[in-house]
């Protein structure tokens, strides 16, 4: 009840409150992709996905795996300007994208099956 009256009297923890929520939702979006796919291949498709989102409005990020200062920044951004569904659908083709790249040129690895493999851990573009 006291929650409920605060949210009332001061609207701007309101939208506080639904940040964090789109902040933990991404968040846990991509620790599921880190159980994967490790730490720093996850941290690589979500700064590719960031960079297919904000190529007109920033300095592109450096995909090395590493959730500096730049991509934490980039990371509470990203909501100024998307939806938190865009945002996921970044990331999933960021995965896509680098799983293929990383992986075509190799002919010990089958790029069809990992390809399946990041979009049924990451779920189908939408």
């Amino acid at each position: 009840m006291r929650n409920e009256r605060m949210h009332i009297l001061n609207p701007k923890s309101q939208k506080q409150d639904f940040e964090n929520e789109n902040y933990k939702e991404i968040a846990d979006f991509i620790k599921q992709h880190v159980l994967t796919v490790g730490k720093e291949q996850a941290v690589k498709d979500f700064q590719c996905g960031l960079n297919f989102l904000h190529k007109d409005l920033i300095e592109p990020l450096k995909e090395d795996g590493d959730f500096g200062e730049k991509t934490f920044r980039a990371f509470y951004d990203i909501f100024k300007y998307y939806d938190i569904d865009i945002i996921k659908n970044a990331i999933r083709k960021g995965a896509l994208s680098n799983t293929v790249i990383g992986t075509s040129s190799d002919k010990n690895v089958n790029t069809k099956a990992m390809v399946n493999h990041v979009q049924n851990n990451l779920g189908g573009i939408k």
